[in-house]
């Protein structure tokens, strides 16, 4: 299985007439069940988001967009009838398959949370909830980049707070998750977090 990802990695990096192809194979794997297949798809990928790869990464985020973007219905079906949406929930695991390429790449590209942010208020309610179980992992990746320079794209803890204080509609209770995250553990409260609560709280 390594051996088949790292040969599909290198056809993507040294061979451009077959790029598209194994590209669009690579994000295949990147929802898969297999969660072994699944992360290491994920750890490929991540890799080449902008601007580390102008081409792959702008493609690699639409992909992990979408993928977000469709926890806002109902699970696929087997049939047109259950894909048009007959009420069905999604399972636990298979949100988590759907949004961790984009937790992936947002631990990287940090301005996508704002995207989450803004999108949050769209999703289904048992994914909602599963985002809020799994969220903590990045929002304390993205807040620690500050203190050890690894920022990304982005500016740590800053980017967190940034996007907190834009608190689209339908977002509340992902921005109090955040909160949550962000003031846990019994020490002192970074100065930019407490302020951007007490904005959030004049403004609404």
């Amino acid at each position: 299985m390594l051996l088949g990802l790292s040969t599909l990695r290198d056809l993507i990096n040294l061979r451009p007439a077959v790029r598209p192809t194994c590209t669009k194979m690579l994000l295949h794997y990147c929802t898969s069940p297999d969660k072994i297949l699944r992360s290491n798809a994920i750890l490929i990928a991540r890799r080449w988001i902008s601007p580390d790869h102008t081409i792959l990464g702008p493609i690699i985020e639409a992909h992990a967009t979408e993928m977000l973007h469709k926890l806002s219905g109902p699970p696929p079906g087997d049939d047109e009838e259950e894909e048009e949406g007959g009420g069905a929930a999604w399972e636990e695991i298979d949100s988590i398959r759907h949004f961790e390429l984009f937790f992936a790449i947002t631990s990287k590209k940090h301005v996508l949370l704002r995207e989450l942010m803004r999108f949050f208020g769209k999703l289904m309610p048992e994914t909602a909830s599963v985002i809020l179980a799994q969220i903590e992992p990045l929002v304390k990746s993205m807040a620690a980049a500050a203190v050890t320079g690894g920022g990304g794209s982005g500016g740590g803890l800053a980017d967190v707070v940034g996007a907190m204080r834009e608190f689209p509609d339908g977002s509340d209770m992902l921005v109090r998750r955040i909160v949550d995250i962000l003031t846990d553990g019994g020490g002192d409260v970074h100065t930019d977090v407490v302020a951007a609560v007490v904005d959030i709280v004049e403004e609404k």
